[in-house]
């Protein structure tokens, strides 16, 4: 019995040997641990905590930039669809397109109410890109304020940028530039 005793208290001397060596070795691990944790756990969670913050921070500046151009988004539709009503008026005095056929129709007959006859009329490609220059010449025994005063209240915009008159033994031969818009690019 007492050899079973001495081998006994051998193996429990050896694992108190080992668990005094093991308590210094995790108590040094435990140490380390406790140090470097803080370093790298904590340092780049709070980071990564505070870009998150600051990502919030944006995301919030950003949808609130997005609801306001909601908002005007919204009030430019409920203009435009208010604005639809009157778009028969505005394709009057501009439409899509030249449309040169109706003007000079309308230019002829404004012509001929100031006492003048249309001799020759030549649309002016090149003009800047929502308007259309048209030379013209006329001649009659009218009146140039007159014919200026008709052409400019035409249905159509119109605008006289130039006017020149020659007189005559048979009348007045006027030379005429206008210009006229569309709301398209010709």
């Amino acid at each position: 019995m007492s050899a079973e005793f001495g081998k006994t208290s051998g193996n429990i001397k050896r694992k108190v040997e080992e668990l005094s060596n093991s308590s210094i070795f995790y108590g040094i691990w435990a140490t380390v641990v406790m140090i470097a944790f803080p370093f790298f756990g904590i340092r780049p969670l709070q980071s990564v905590i505070r870009e998150k913050f600051k990502l919030l921070g944006e995301m919030r500046d950003v949808n609130t930039a997005l609801s306001t151009k909601v908002y005007n988004l919204e009030k430019v539709r409920e203009d435009l669809d208010y604005s639809r009503s009157f778009i028969s008026y505005f394709d009057a005095s501009m439409p899509g397109s030249a449309e040169l056929q109706n003007y000079m129709l309308d230019f002829v007959n404004a012509a001929s109410r100031s006492g003048y006859i249309l001799k020759s009329i030549y649309p002016m490609v090149g003009g800047f890109g929502l308007s259309l220059s048209i030379e013209s010449t006329l001649e009659g025994n009218g009146n140039p304020y007159e014919l200026v005063k008709n052409l400019e209240s035409l249905k159509r915009i119109t605008k006289v940028e130039r006017l020149s008159i020659e007189r005559t033994e048979t009348g007045d031969k006027v030379s005429l530039s206008v210009v006229i818009y569309s709301y398209k690019e010709q």
